[in-house]
């Protein structure tokens, strides 16, 4: 492992962590905006994945204009999931906040977010920009139009509804529970290739870190922007492996974590979300790759959720359709 770092005396409260390969296009940009923050007691960490560009080169030229970077090279790529491990492993701030190298932090995203942060809140997260640009990007995970503390069971249900980001890129944690709760892997029904896509340790981090605390806190205000181009994970998390990825480790926290009938509403959910885009999966078959056992209990929960879901499905489209016409 290459080092090449300023030391400062005294302790950063927020640790920037950039975790970087092959991305010398838009790394310089990432790191202005992390050393742009109105926020000043930071240190800036960026750990380079054995990148083949110039990624490396752009690194050490801004290390040597700004004391509070400290930057890191891989001896050999080791994964993104690894690399990440590196940049927390390196953090020294009570709290970090993860950037990826395509994405830009809003210039007040740290003041806002560690400002909210508490002894109940397990992590402050906003809404997000998506886009190839900001220009032309789109808010993501609007939850309403305040700021607002989230209770654990609320939170859960915007995960299954996609109202939450599962990026860490989002959010601010603290930094011993970012090294506790970010894993390589996880030991699901079905395997998946966890340690070099990303996609289940990323959100694991959320939900292994509410656990703990009471609430967690959203920013309505888009504080983050995630750049969607052909190479990020963005565009790649519409990928259908990713997906079921996801639901995995979803399926797993829920049946370890919560109860059954909290796992049995969730998979109900995301059947009838595959039944509507014709993908029809035996609901045994379903069952099994999500963590199940199919026992009898699992069945009746499983079918209770169905119904949950279709008495909520054909209310809305019953007011849709009525609704409009009473207004006509």
């Amino acid at each position: 492992m290459l080092y090449r770092q300023f030391e400062k005396t005294s302790q950063p409260k927020v640790s920037i962590l950039i975790p970087v390969f092959n991305r010398e296009e838009f790394i310089g940009d990432c790191i202005a905006s992390a050393l742009n923050q109105t926020f000043s007691d930071i240190e800036i960490i960026v750990f380079d994945n054995a990148s083949t560009d110039k990624t490396w080169d752009i690194c050490k030229e801004f290390s040597l204009t700004d004391s509070r970077m400290r930057i890191f090279q891989q001896c050999k790529n080791v994964g993104p999931v690894r690399n990440w491990i590196s940049c927390a492993q390196e953090a020294r701030g009570m709290y970090a906040k993860v950037l990826f190298s395509d994405d830009l932090l809003e210039p007040d995203c740290i003041e806002k977010m560690q400002f909210k942060m508490n002894d109940d809140i397990a992590f402050v997260y906003s809404s997000v920009k998506i886009g190839e640009g900001e220009e032309n990007s789109k808010i993501n995970y609007l939850i309403g139009g305040n700021n607002k503390i989230i209770k654990f069971e609320e939170y859960m249900n915007y995960i299954v509804t996609g109202k939450v980001p599962y990026s860490p890129g989002a959010a601010l944690f603290r930094t011993k529970d970012l090294n506790k709760n970010l894993h390589v892997n996880f030991k699901t029904a079905i395997s998946h290739d966890y340690e070099n896509h990303g996609a289940g340790p990323d959100l694991m981090i959320y939900l292994l870190t509410f656990e703990n605390y009471k609430f967690s806190y959203y920013i309505s205000s888009p504080l983050v922007f995630f750049r969607a181009h052909p190479g990020s994970f963005t565009i790649g998390s519409r990928n259908k492996d990713i997906i079921n990825s996801y639901r995995s480790v979803i399926s797993l926290f829920l049946r370890k974590k919560k109860s059954k009938s909290y796992w049995a509403k969730y998979l109900a959910y995301e059947w009838i979300r595959l039944i509507f885009r014709n993908n029809y999966i035996p609901i045994k078959k379903f069952i099994s790759q999500n963590e199940g056992a199919n026992t009898k209990l699992e069945y009746i929960l499983f079918y209770i959720g169905i119904i949950i879901y279709m008495q909520i499905i054909l209310k809305r489209l019953f007011f849709s359709v009525f609704g409009k016409k009473s207004e006509s």
